[in-house]
Formats: C-alpha cells, sequence, structure tokens
C-alpha cells in the first residue's frame, strides 16, 4: 500500500467518516470500519488525525460548513437585510448540498445531530461555542 500525506489521509478518513456516519449512523458505525473505508492499516488513525469520534464528526461537519458558506456569502449580500430574503438565502445554502452525493450524505448527518441536540425540544446540549476547523 502506498504511504499517503497527512493531509490526504486526513481527507479519506473525512470521507470515509461521511459515507458510513450518513448510511449507520453517527453512534452505530464503528470507527475500525471508517479506518477500513479509508484504506489506512494504523487502527489509531482517528485518534492520531482527530483525536476522537467527536473530533472526525466535528471535521465533517465543518467541511459541510464551509461549503454551504460559500453558497451563502454572496446570496447574502443580495438579501438587503429583510427577512424573507435572509431565510431564501439559507434555504438556499443548504439545498445547494443535493447536488451531490457527498452534500447529501453530510446533510443526513445534520438531520441525525439535530434530532440529538435537543433543537426540536428547545432543550439544545452544550457543543463547542467556536465553529469547527480543520486544524
Amino acid at each position: 500500500m502506498a504511504r499517503t500525506s497527512g493531509p490526504e489521509t486526513r481527507e479519506k478518513l473525512i470521507r470515509a467518516a461521511e459515507e458510513l456516519f450518513a448510511a449507520q449512523g453517527v453512534h452505530g458505525a464503528q470507527l475500525r470500519d471508517v479506518v477500513a473505508r479509508a484504506g489506512q492499516a494504523n487502527p489509531s488513525a482517528v485518534q492520531y488525525h482527530f483525536g476522537s469520534r467527536a473530533g472526525l464528526l466535528d471535521a465533517v461537519m465543518a467541511g459541510h460548513q464551509a461549503r454551504t458558506e460559500a453558497v451563502l456569502a454572496p446570496l447574502l449580500e443580495g438579501a438587503d437585510g429583510d427577512l424573507k430574503g435572509l431565510v431564501a438565502a439559507l434555504v438556499a445554502a443548504e439545498a445547494s448540498e443535493l447536488r451531490t452525493e457527498r452534500g447529501r450524505r453530510c446533510l443526513r448527518i445534520s438531520a441525525q445531530l439535530s434530532h440529538e441536540s435537543g433543537v426540536r425540544a428547545r432543550t439544545p446540549t452544550p457543543r463547542s461555542p467556536a465553529p469547527a476547523t480543520g486544524a
């Protein structure tokens, strides 16, 4: 097996996690399966690159956030601050993820997380206040 660079390995792990988290659930997917799907031999690859399952999940969702923010930024400029324009921009940015399989997987993961967070019950669980980054 050819060696890959750190950033390339991280991306492979993120892609594998997207697939498995979307298909089997954020808590149902096994990290060893993520590592195997990414083609990595080291069973501790997730811990090495992300620290934990939560760190890997943060990296997955950071990619989703970056893609939607890239779509959202120009839409917000044209929204002129009215509520209808702002809501339309937010919906359009999220809907842009429907164009790709990767985006659809991330929307499935996001839906799982919104159910777990208590958003629907209006009792959100604490989460890190800063947005996730790939750093």
